[in-house]
């Protein structure tokens, strides 16, 4: 819906087509890289994405070897002791 001041913004198959090649040679791109690219607003940009191609987010895990010494001691001494309150109940 355009509201007052806003402009349409035509999206066309070769916009997503740009927008997929994009997400693909580079997963970190941003919504704002996007948009930029395309010369179309930011929420043009997320509506390809988001709608279009159907790619979301996804939140990525810490990776144990990036962890410092002190976070791996304290991960070990919590897996330690949920395996002895596992092991007394049996």
């Amino acid at each position: 819906m355009v509201g007052a001041g806003n402009t349409s913004t035509s999206i066309t198959n070769d916009d997503t087509e740009r927008v997929r090649d994009m997400i693909l040679q580079n997963r970190w791109v941003t919504v704002d890289e996007v948009a930029h690219q395309l010369q179309h607003s930011h929420g043009a940009a997320y509506e390809i994405i988001q709608n279009s191609l159907a790619f979301h987010k996804v939140c990525v895990r810490w990776d144990p070897k990036l962890l410092k010494e002190l976070h791996k001691e304290k991960s070990l001494d919590i897996c330690k002791r949920l395996l002895d309150c596992r092991g007394a109940e049996g």
